[in-house]
């Protein structure tokens, strides 16, 4: 079973249902007609630019939070609250 992790439901994707934890961040997505104004404005401003208030919110966060820190950090929390891990993975869950 193929798991969609891009929300755009694309034609690739039509018929598989998106991750139930990307649904929290659909309400916070650029829409697609900001980006070209957005993308050509950087043009040789900066080398990376973050659009979006997630995005800049996870900069952020992960310039104060060590990223290998998070990552197991949610590999901890992933089995106890996450529904797409509990109904994709074929392992018992940690008790």
């Amino acid at each position: 079973e193929y798991v969609c992790i891009n929300a755009c439901m694309c034609r690739m994707c039509s018929g598989i249902k998106p991750l139930e934890a990307l649904k929290f961040f659909n309400p916070f997505q650029v829409q697609p007609e900001e980006l070209p104004d957005e993308i050509f404005r950087s043009i040789g401003r900066v080398g990376w630019r973050d659009i979006g208030g997630i995005a800049i919110g996870f900069r952020m966060l992960f310039a104060f939070v060590n990223m290998n820190f998070a990552v197991m950090f949610g590999s901890v929390l992933a089995p106890m609250t996450m529904p797409d891990f509990k109904r994709y993975n074929k392992q018992p869950t940690p008790k």
